[in-house]
């Protein structure tokens, strides 16, 4: 996979460079800063990644023959690895479709404590979240 590509060129090139100057220079945190000298850097954006329809099929073809041969029949709390193994996927993989949001993490019921507002639940991969989520694109398809 190639890296996304950068662009940098200096603040001064810019037509409304003037104006921009006298903005940054009012910015009382840019004191101690050459503006003069600045330098714009734009960073080519990253593909979404597209997951093979073939892969998806085969994966869930993978995950429900999983379940059946292991008599599952509540939601099975699985790890990237395991994930990995059951849905015949690399481990990279995984986590392109973790951040693709092809897989989604269950959602855990919080309940009522002092601690309900703090985020400190990890995200929890089941059988059922990970089925439900192939499934879902599969049928997009």
């Amino acid at each position: 996979m190639t890296r996304p590509r950068k662009y940098t060129f200096p603040l001064s090139d810019l037509e409304g460079f003037e104006k921009i100057r006298l903005e940054l220079e009012s910015n009382p945190g840019l004191g101690g800063f050459d503006i003069e000298n600045g330098i714009i850097t734009l960073k080519q954006r990253k593909q979404s990644y597209i997951a093979q329809p073939e892969n998806l099929k085969r994966a869930i073809v993978s995950l429900e023959r999983y379940i059946s041969q292991n008599g599952i029949t509540e939601p099975v709390e699985l790890s990237k690895r395991e994930m990995s193994d059951i849905l015949c996927i690399s481990r990279p993989t995984v986590d392109k479709w973790i951040d693709a949001e092809i897989i989604k993490a269950e959602v855990t019921e919080i309940t009522n404590d002092k601690f309900s507002s703090i985020q400190y639940y990890p995200k929890i991969f089941t059988t059922r979240s990970v089925l439900q989520g192939l499934k879902k694109l599969v049928d997009k398809l």
